[in-house]
């Protein structure tokens, strides 16, 4: 078994305010997210692995200012949380706008801090 540690191609970031996902489709709250980078996203909530969903995350509280970011996302991964039926998610980021991603980059720098690996 190899000792090296896993390395990330980008840093991730938790935002020091809470940003709801909802379903574009159903208008639904289908999570909210844990991290972030252009790329891809965490999240906690009810989403199936091998889906795409087109989202929107709205950001709550001060980041509110940063507006709505649209994005296509793909689960890649899930694990159940054990309380119930939410899950831990892992999606890739696979269609956003130039604004979309300057709001992300927006948000990463205003309220954004690296997350511990």
């Amino acid at each position: 078994m190899s000792t090296k540690k896993h390395q990330r191609r980008l840093t991730r970031y938790m935002v020091d305010s809470q940003i709801d996902v909802l379903n574009q489709m159903t208008g639904e709250v289908i999570g909210s997210v844990v991290d972030i980078h252009t790329e891809g996203l965490m999240l906690v909530g009810l989403v199936e692995v091998d889906c795409i969903y087109m989202v929107r995350l709205v950001p709550l509280e001060q980041a509110q200012k940063v507006g709505d970011i649209e994005l296509g996302i793909d689960c890649l991964w899930s694990s159940s949380l054990e309380q119930g039926e939410s899950c831990w998610a892992g999606c890739r980021i696979i269609d956003a706008s130039p604004e979309a991603i300057a709001k992300i980059e927006r948000l990463l720098t205003e309220f954004g801090r690296p997350r511990p690996d």
